[in-house]
């Protein structure tokens, strides 16, 4: 018998009975981004918090970019980290969009339409 990780019920491995986590909405700048290390920082609009929020390469490339700049404003989709808040999902940068909320019910991404049904 198998007794490592088990599934959750919304189908992920991970400890059994444990939650989701808290997604929250956050509005903010890029504070820097290294391109070297593939890790950058968003400043959060004051209303927001003031915790800095971590955000990687990989989520930029999900959103379709290599590079961003000091400045830009950002919006994301945000879960607690160890060190603060990371980013889960960028939904705009500037004023390209990338997701559309009304799609998207699950935590992953949209929900794509079923042929046939």
């Amino acid at each position: 018998m198998f007794h490592g990780a088990q599934r959750t019920r919304n189908g992920r491995t991970g400890e059994k009975g444990k939650s989701p986590p808290k997604v929250t909405r956050a509005v903010g700048k890029v504070k820097s981004f290294d391109v070297a290390q593939g890790v950058g920082f968003i400043t959060p609009d004051p209303n927001q918090g003031h915790m800095t929020i971590l955000f990687t390469l990989k989520q930029l490339k999900q959103f379709g970019r290599k590079n961003i700049s000091e400045g830009t404003e950002i919006v994301c989709d945000t879960i607690p980290g160890d060190g603060g808040p990371k980013v889960h999902r960028i939904i705009s940068i500037g004023k390209e969009k990338v997701h559309d909320d009304s799609a998207s019910t699950w935590i992953g991404g949209p929900t794509w339409p079923r042929r046939g049904r």
